[in-house]
């Protein structure tokens, strides 16, 4: 029994010993960076961060790509912003991606980084049809971050893969709208592409939702 105890008292002392060697070990404050962007879409030129710290000691925050690099200064209170064009990240088509690494000024030099997307501007609501709907809508909304989405949209439609699209013309289709299905205008197992095309000055987006039309489950 005293040899069990005297082993514990020597594990202890050891432990013990090592938390004291601060001098082979400096620890170097967090910056506490964090960061908020809304990102940018296919019809948006340029995306802005916003940072703060909690590490007032910390001055500036370096930013760079494979191919881009600048620095943000920041306030006495901790605050900054930077607007990158998508050119300096090299993004030129929708779900094109850049890693932006941020490296605080600071002791330690902490490495952050993001990935930055050029997104769709058209967002579509998953929709599933079946061939007993007599109506059912497909919703969607057209939007950038800063730039000016032109209000009328364009809706094509097709069925099967091999065929052409035809131009809906019966009426007019804004950028925020919804197009009336009905699913029993087709049959099962039928697939049904709707594309939409928006425009922004001169940029043009495309997307294409795919439905395939189901039968009522019995």
């Amino acid at each position: 029994m005293k040899k069990i105890v005297l082993i514990i008292v020597s594990i202890v002392f050891v432990a013990i010993s090592c938390d004291k060697d601060d001098d082979r070990y400096p620890y170097y404050p967090g910056s506490g960076l964090k960061f908020e962007t809304q990102g940018l879409t296919y019809f948006d030129s340029e995306v802005k961060f916003d940072f703060s710290v909690s590490n007032l000691e910390c001055k500036v925050v370096a930013l760079s790509t494979e191919e881009y690099s600048s620095e943000v200064s920041l306030d006495d209170e901790g605050m900054g912003s930077k607007t990158i064009s998508a050119s300096d990240l090299k993004l030129s088509a929708i779900n094109d991606a850049a890693i932006l690494k941020m490296m605080p000024k600071i002791k330690g030099n902490p490495l952050f980084q993001t990935r930055v997307v050029m997104r769709n501007p058209i967002v579509v609501e998953d929709l599933k049809l079946k061939t007993e709907d007599i109506v059912r809508y497909l919703k969607w909304n057209v939007e950038a971050v800063d730039a000016t989405v032109d209000d009328q949209v364009k809706v094509f439609e097709k069925v099967g893969v091999n065929n052409d699209y035809n131009e809906i013309m019966t009426q007019t289709f804004n950028a925020k709208d919804s197009l009336a299905l009905n699913g029993i205008n087709y049959n099962e197992n039928d697939t049904l592409f709707i594309k939409l095309k928006a425009t922004s000055g001169e940029l043009e987006a495309d997307y294409i939702a795919k439905m395939i039309v189901r039968k009522p489950a019995e």
